[in-house]
């Protein structure tokens, strides 16, 4: 009987390391050390391994020296940019963290690791084996053959799309082997391969599919238009000699590579981790968990996924499967589950065909009768379905496959969970239904449907799930699919900007320091200001001199114009963080189209609060100086629209007096008067027209810092000031407003006594969850204080959000971003100023608390003017 082959998966390490670079932004290990690359790379590959399970990995990187193309071309790679100082730091660290993981490492002198990655796909096919390659490489597509397929990333580190032979074909109209023609028509920028000029992937691509190859189109020349014949004809012979270039060398010998044996060694992994701040990888790869070695195929049960703290959930037996029944019949049960085949590829931002006809869909009914079809022959029935109660596992990613996102009576199991434990966002409900697609997968999905909701209901949690969670899943899709439109030529001359800005900032340092070194790494930088410069040394870390930027503030103020170094440093970092924070990672999360559709995650944080991620449009720079130019790029998403928006005013404090009911907080905000002017007036005991910018600014301080449940020692170090300065103020601040001490002192009696905190529509945050790992009572206490009043807070802004959805039904007018308090929309720009007012008295009328809500409205033709 023969063996059946392994699954391999051959990663192409320095393409993943330097998408992932770009597509996170700054993270550093303690001791400074850049680790976005290497975080953004190990989320990837994490994710690629659990899913697919791979028996042996490899990883493929290029060295320094020349190639065989070098020699044939010597211009080849020759415009290439220099690789950023931060990447360059991280490459060796990825080449300690790979061989931990059980990755075998190929690299070989004057040997490209396309070259070594196309060698071992085809000897690997060859011999019947299942071979899938991690690459964003458009050249590594023409090794594609039965038995070998590509894995793309798509936007950010958590999105693929797979190619095979067949869908190739179908994207580019040609066969995989032809894309070293086309490669060589267009020719590489990158790699400066100098193609014929005007022939784009348009151009290429319907020549090779009329001609097959560049002789053929040579042979037809007198076939093309005059301008396009002329080209070829003088830059013919120029892409035929460029396939020598973009033609892979799929015949190195690999057995050095292959033979050697490579295993998880999950202990070292950890202590790596460790060093480097990687706690989440650590724990996320089980080496918190499992002290030993195993294979890179046998990974043990728990390696791939977090190991969540026991919540102690029972959800009851499944019914057995019974036989299969008609499509009509299934659509008659009292309640139905609604279980989609898992698919590896990205995000559908638009609906084809072949998707709904790929994707297996199973319905089964309470008394165990069942329903398996596919997605094209469920889909005219859909609006008759969703008009029953069904259940499903992710709402979400079925309504990405609906035209008209609508939830109907989908009740979604993955919002359940997050509902039931908000700080255990790491399980996999997979554990609990299985993998695999099956009638007995989507009658367990029925049974734990039914336990989860009579938790939810025994919790007073119903209207959270119904009113507000559920509800607003249709609205993230539809925000999700339109979104922002990123001006690529403006962000792109920005981004050269920064580029020259650092370099010559670099220049000057290196100029006052009279030695070059890496701006980027803390341990040289101080070095240089405390030994060689013998700058002043004003604190220290426990692995030497610390270089933060209250550091470099104080050394500026002391040194002046005698040294400028500091201020240098200063600068360069407000920089870079601008380089390597927003502007490479927005034009990298742009699509051919422009577009930047974000993710937006209604099931991560414990409060309730929504996220953003890939990229992240919640965190981008403050409105001012380079921050103002960012948000200038990012504009409406259709020509003679412009953004309408409305921010709730001072929402926490107002959710505050509302839970509080504090008298004179309420009166303030019923009055309309300034409520830090006011807090200030009487903290320090002055009339309100008397009170300074200074003071109104630390009183708002004061408000904010004890909202977040901030101490004394907090305060004074936010203040600037002494603690028993700051410990006056914070007891003139209780004693002006007594019902709040009150209100605090309660929350965290209360919630350590019955072991969770409440929103005030009911949303709750299990306290032993949050008390996981090395977290203490004092901990418990701030969140106890915090969680209700910025849960409520969200919570407010998620029933807005589906009222403002409910509200502009039918119009021309989206949402496109939520930012924690405010709410953006887009719009014809005729229609602005009147859609803002709309928009915030939506806002200003979703809830009645003690107190008025309020908003700030405004508009404008990009992100820098709402």
């Amino acid at each position: 009987m023969e063996m059946p082959g392994k699954k391999i998966l051959l990663i192409d390490g320095h393409g993943i390391a330097f998408r992932a670079f770009y597509a996170i932004p700054e993270l550093n290990a303690p001791d400074g050390t850049p680790t976005n690359a290497l975080v953004g790379f190990f989320n990837m590959f994490a994710k690629v391994r659990h899913d697919r399970r791979p028996d042996e990995i490899y990883a493929a990187f290029d060295m320094k020296e020349p190639t065989f193309r070098h020699q044939l071309y010597p211009e080849y790679k020759a415009t290439r940019r220099p690789t950023p100082e931060e990447f360059k730091i991280q490459v060796p660290l990825l080449h300690e963290m790979l061989p931990l993981l059980g990755v075998h490492i190929m690299e070989r002198p004057s040997v490209e690791a396309d070259d070594l990655i196309g060698s071992a796909a085809v000897q690997f096919a060859s011999r019947g084996d299942e071979v899938l390659i991690l690459t964003s490489d458009k050249d590594i597509m023409q090794v594609l053959r039965p038995g070998v397929k590509i894995l793309r990333p798509g936007k950010g580190v958590s999105s693929f799309e797979e190619y095979d032979v067949p869908h190739f074909t179908e994207k580019y109209g040609f066969p995989p082997d032809t894309m070293v023609d086309y490669l060589a028509l267009m020719g590489d920028s990158i790699d400066n391969i100098p193609g014929v000029p005007g022939v784009g992937e348009k151009t290429a691509s319907k020549l090779l599919q009329s001609y097959g190859s560049i002789e053929g189109i040579l042979e037809h020349a007198g076939e093309l238009k005059p301008a396009l014949q002329k080209k070829m004809s003088e830059h013919g012979a120029q892409a035929v000699a460029n396939r020598k270039l973009t033609r892979l060398k799929c015949d190195e010998d690999l057995s050095e590579f292959i033979s050697k044996e490579a295993a998880v060694d999950l202990e070292a992994f950890g202590a790596f981790c460790a060093r480097l701040g990687m706690k989440k990888a650590a724990e996320s790869f089980g080496a918190a968990a499992e002290k030993k070695k195993s294979p890179a195929g046998n990974p043990p049960a728990e390696a791939a996924r977090p190991s969540p703290v026991s919540t102690g959930d029972d959800f009851g037996e499944a019914v057995p499967p019974a036989a299969a029944i008609p499509l009509d019949t299934i659509l008659c049960a009292p309640r139905i589950a609604l279980d989609l085949e898992e698919s590896g590829a990205p995000v559908p931002y638009t609906i084809k065909e072949e998707t709904l006809q790929s994707r297996r869909v199973i319905l089964a009914a309470p008394d165990g009768s069942w329903w398996q079809g596919t997605l094209a022959e469920l889909a005219p029935r859909l609006d008759e379905l969703l008009d029953n109660r069904v259940v499903c596992l992710d709402a979400k990613a079925l309504c990405y496959l609906m035209e008209r996102p609508r939830l109907g009576g989908l009740w979604d199991v993955k919002t359940a969970w997050y509902l039931l434990h908000p700080d255990l966002e790491s399980y996999d409900i997979s554990k609990e239904i299985g993998l695999e697609l099956s009638p007995g997968r989507a009658l367990r999905l029925l049974a734990i449907a039914r336990s989860m909701e009579e938790k939810i209901a025994a919790q007073d949690m119903t209207r959270v799930m119904n009113e507000i969670d559920l509800p607003l899943i249709p609205s993230l899709v539809d925000m999700e699919r339109r979104g922002i439109r990123l001006d690529r030529e403006k962000m792109l001359a920005l981004s050269r900007e920064l580029e020259r800005q650092l370099n010559a900032i670099t220049e000057k340092v290196y100029e006052a320091a009279g030695c070059e070194i890496n701006l980027n790494s803390p341990k040289q930088i101080g070095e240089l200001l405390f030994e060689k410069l013998g700058l002043p040394v004003v604190k220290k870390t426990k692995t030497g001199y610390s270089t933060d930027v209250s550091v470099l503030e104080q050394l500026r103020e002391i040194c002046g114009a005698r040294c400028e170094i500091p201020g240098q440093l200063l600068e360069y970092r407000e920089l870079q963080k601008m380089a390597s924070g927003f502007v490479h990672p927005l034009l990298s999360a742009a699509g051919e189209d422009g577009l930047i559709h974000s993710t937006f995650e209604s099931l991560t944080t414990g409060t309730g609060r929504l996220s953003s991620r890939d990229p992240n449009m919640q965190n981008l720079p403050a409105y001012s100086g380079w921050g103002q130019r960012i948000r200038e790029c990012l504009i409406p998403s259709r020509p003679g629209h412009c953004f309408a928006a409305a921010d709730y005013s001072q929402i926490e404090l107002r959710v505050l007096a509302h839970l509080s009911g504090d008298p004179q907080l309420i009166e303030i905000f019923k009055s309309d008067r300034d409520i830090h002017t006011e807090t200030a007036a009487m903290i320090f005991g002055l009339p309100a027209d008397a009170v300074t910018k200074e003071l109104r600014r630390s009183a708002k301080t004061v408000s904010f810092g004890l909202i977040y449940g901030m101490s004394v020692f907090g305060l004074a170090s936010r203040l600037g000031t002494d603690r028993n300065t700051a410990f006056q103020i914070m007891d003139a601040y209780f004693a002006a407003l007594p019902g709040v001490r009150e209100y605090m002192e309660t929350s965290k009696k209360k919630s350590l006594e019955v072991g969770y905190t409440s929103t005030l529509f009911g949303r709750r945050r299990p306290m032993d969850e949050i008390a996981t790992g090395n977290q203490t009572k004092d901990h418990q206490k701030r969140v106890a204080i915090n969680a209700p009043i910025q849960g409520t807070a969200a919570d407010i802004t998620k029933i807005a959000m589906n009222k403002v959805a409910a509200h502009f039904a039918g119009r021309d007018v989206a949402m496109v971003l939520q930012v924690h308090d405010s709410i953006v929309c887009e719009c014809p720009q005729d229609r602005a100023e009147q859609t803002a007012m709309e928009l915030g008295q939506v806002m200003e009328s979703a809830v009645q608390l003690s107190v008025p809500l309020k908003t700030e409205r405004t508009v404008g033709t990009s992100l820098a003017t709402v």
